[in-house]
């Protein structure tokens, strides 16, 4: 006996695919077996007339791929926007990521003084540095 596909919704199916759902995943949401979505997917090209299978790729795992990859673009460009409208955590988090910039924390002589940067911020001193100290 087939497995009736009248309640899979192929905008829910880009949905999930798009958030980086599994076939198993996306199977599992509809409550049927992977192979009855590959072969929903055959079912659903069988049915489409050739200028629109032109558009679609062969197979559903490739479909959940190039779905998958505009989720990330789409993911990508919400982040991107965030950050550009004043999202201070989004810039620093996206400036490590893809600028490889990090929190500064190193150790500076000044004025005779050890000076300890921890993400940028000057801690109390601890003691001053000998001047004979400096000459090593």
């Amino acid at each position: 006996m087939a497995t009736r596909l009248s309640h899979i919704n192929w905008a829910e199916i880009d949905e999930l695919a798009c958030a980086g759902c599994t076939i198993v995943e996306i199977a599992a949401y509809f409550g049927v077996h992977r192979e009855t979505m590959q072969n929903h997917y055959k079912y659903a090209l069988d049915n489409m007339n050739e200028d629109e299978k032109q558009e679609m790729p062969s197979s559903f795992s490739s479909y959940l791929k190039d779905k998958r990859e505009k989720g990330k673009a789409q993911l990508r460009l919400s982040q991107f926007k965030q950050a550009t409208e004043g999202n201070v955590p989004m810039q620093i988090w996206l400036g490590k990521q893809r600028l490889d910039q990090k929190d500064n924390k190193s150790f500076t002589v000044d004025d005779k003084r050890v000076i300890k940067m921890v993400n940028g911020v000057d801690l109390p001193q601890d003691e001053e540095i000998k001047e004979e100290e400096l000459d090593d």
